[in-house]
């Protein structure tokens, strides 16, 4: 019974040295102290605006759907291996293994990186899909003959289009945006193991 007693006691005297050793890190201030020099040029407003389609994507999401398609298109044109653009500029988003589904977000009128919020996040996929919808307009536009017959081919791709970017609620649209979302963290999330092992992440 002393053993076991004795036994308790050296484990309540370890939980409570690891409680006063373990500290609680803001993930958003972390990344702006440390990456003083690897500051974006772009902040995540300038970054959202580099954003452009072209017709090519339009077939792309037909064939792969609309979130794999989008989703593969932003991480293709936009990232590099090392969570970079493929300029080699530092990207104003960043993601951590430890925080699911969370996202950090540059901004310059700041000068600090931020936690973004879901409604944050769901404007800016809700941006991209507009831009997506405008270049529908456009490619309708220019192809408003060839939709008049309703058996061309661009008919027959028109309809496909339709329900893969306009075919669906509003509500469906940002269940996708969420799935396209969770789909870039799981690919772009960094690991800050490498930065301490006695802390909690916030």
């Amino acid at each position: 019974n002393k053993s076991i007693l004795a036994r308790l006691n050296t484990v309540e005297t370890q939980m409570k040295f690891l409680q006063r050793k373990t500290k609680k890190v803001d993930i958003a201030k972390w990344l702006t102290k440390h990456h003083k020099d690897n500051i974006p040029i772009l902040d995540y407003r300038g970054w959202l605006k580099t954003f452009n389609f072209n017709f090519d994507d339009l077939m792309y999401l037909v064939e792969e759907g609309y979130v794999n398609g989008l989703t593969n298109i932003i991480i293709n044109r936009y990232w590099s291996d090392d969570n970079k653009f493929k300029t080699g500029e530092p990207l104003p988003i960043q993601c951590m293994y430890h925080n699911k589904n969370t996202f950090y977000l540059y901004d310059n009128n700041a000068k600090s990186w931020r936690r973004a919020s879901n409604e944050t996040m769901d404007k800016i996929m809700d941006i991209i899909h507009m831009r997506v919808g405008k270049l529908v307009v456009l490619w309708e536009n220019s192809n408003i003959e060839k939709l008049d017959n309703p058996t061309s081919t661009e008919s027959s791709f028109h309809s496909k289009l339709q329900k893969v970017v306009h075919g669906t609620s509003s509500s469906n649209i940002k269940m996708k945006n969420r799935a396209i979302l969770k789909k870039i963290y799981n690919t772009i999330k960094d690991n800050m193991t490498t930065i301490v092992f006695d802390v909690e992440f916030e």
